[in-house]
């Protein structure tokens, strides 16, 4: 990895620290994983989201829409959203994104979804994490859920082929 900003390193420790959580590998305990990601959005506004990829292509985000204005387009969020949860997942052999909007307190306000080619197994930051078996940051690249190009923070979680990332 190249040499570090502040924040960087700040995301990198952040990330570092996430990936030792053994909760995280439970998806059936996302309200564990919701609480302690938004604990770290909140400490790092920088940060756009956190989000962990599954072997079996299973994702789950949790996005800070007051780290950006163009993620509250992007999502399609109300501005009274403070948080977007975002779950992609297979349903009777098809892919299906769903989104969940909560305010402040995270109480749910409108949830949809759609279906998505979405695969975080196809993605950069998971390639590269499973790959280098450390923390990794990726090159820019062009982010599902934001039309920008940005870069990731990843890292495999304790003890499993998942990868955890931050963006």
């Amino acid at each position: 990895m190249s040499k570090l900003t502040a924040a960087e390193s700040q995301s990198a420790n952040a990330v570092s620290i996430l990936s030792e959580y053994p909760s995280l590998n439970d998806s059936t305990n996302e309200a564990i994983i919701r609480g302690l990601f938004s604990k770290v959005l909140l400490q790092n506004p920088v940060f756009y989201g956190l989000y962990i990829g599954r072997a079996n292509g299973d994702f789950y985000e949790l996005i800070n829409l007051e780290a950006s204005q163009e993620a509250l387009l992007a999502v399609q969020a109300s501005p009274t959203d403070r948080w977007v949860v975002v779950r992609v997942s297979s349903q009777g052999g098809e892919r299906f994104r769903f989104f969940e909007y909560y305010d402040e307190q995270f109480n749910l306000r409108f949830q949809r979804q759609e279906l998505t080619d979405y695969d975080p197994r196809r993605r950069p930051w998971y390639e590269q994490a499973l790959h280098k078996r450390t923390l990794h940051q990726t090159e820019p690249y062009l982010f599902a859920q934001l039309p920008s190009y940005c870069t990731a923070l990843s890292h495999t979680t304790y003890c499993t082929p998942r990868c955890l990332s931050q963006i």
